[in-house]
Order: C-alpha cells, then sequence, then structure tokens
C-alpha cells in the first residue's frame, strides 16, 4: 500500500502518529463492521476534523493527502494527527479506489446513507489499510 509505506519511509520522524495511524488502522474496521461506515467515518472525524477526511477525498496522492493535513491540523496533538492522516488515507484510498465518488465530508456521509453496499466495498479497504499498518508500521514496542 503505497499510503502506508510512504508514512514509513518519509514521514518516519513522526513516530508517535505513526504508533496513532497503526492504533486506527486496527481498530477502526471493528467500528465499520458493527456500526457501520458512516459511523466510522464520523467517528474519525469527531476525533480529527472533517477536513482532514476531505483533504483524502481530493488529493491527487498519497503524499498530498498525509502533507495536507497537517496544514489543516495545524495546532492538533498527536492523537487529532494521527486520526486526521488515518482518514485523510483511508478516505484518498476509498477514492481512488472508487469506492466513493464523493470530494466533501458532508456528500460522502450522505453517500453512505444512501448506499449500504459501501459498507461492504469500504470494510474491504479499511481491512487493507489495517494489515499494510500492521507490516510495515512496528508495534509500540520499538
Amino acid at each position: 500500500m503505497e499510503c502506508v509505506n510512504l508514512l514509513v519511509t518519509d514521514f518516519k520522524h513522526l513516530e508517535k502518529v505513526l504508533d496513532g495511524f497503526r492504533a486506527r488502522a486496527r481498530s477502526i474496521p471493528t467500528d465499520v463492521a458493527i456500526h457501520g461506515i458512516t459511523y466510522a467515518l464520523t467517528l474519525i472525524a469527531a476525533r480529527s476534523n472533517y477536513k482532514a477526511i476531505e483533504v483524502g477525498l481530493r488529493a491527487g496522492g498519497c503524499r498530498e493527502a498525509i502533507e495536507k493535513v497537517g496544514g489543516v491540523l495545524k495546532d492538533a496533538d498527536i492523537e487529532e494527527l494521527s486520526y486526521g492522516v488515518y482518514g485523510a488515507v483511508v478516505a484518498y484510498v476509498m477514492k481512488s479506489s472508487g469506492v466513493v465518488k464523493s470530494t466533501s465530508f458532508r456528500e460522502l456521509i450522505e453517500e453512505t446513507l444512501r448506499d449500504p453496499s459501501l459498507r461492504l466495498k469500504a470494510m474491504i479497504v479499511f481491512e487493507w489499510v489495517k494489515r499494510f499498518s500492521e507490516a510495515y508500521i512496528p508495534g509500540s514496542s520499538r
């Protein structure tokens, strides 16, 4: 996965953000499975900012998505930033793989509410991000 690899190679200096990203990647797929995609996206937005998800929906690539989150969340703490980067990456992957068509958070929420089949398609994205995060980002016992 291009985005996770980029995080580890070019953003490895953000060790605590990477740890948080890995934690989000491991826990949020359960929220998608139990509560649905709309809930999970809203949770990510609530713990960071909906604008971080919009960055991912509008980005031309992983690097752009990751770098722009820092500008949107410039005063954020590590947890907010890890949620924001995670949200931007997941939104970028869903958009670039054709799972969603939205370009704003509001459109994304409406799209997920209109189309229940998105839950299954999005679940695949969340699971892949989880697996790549587990493979590329070492656990907190560094």
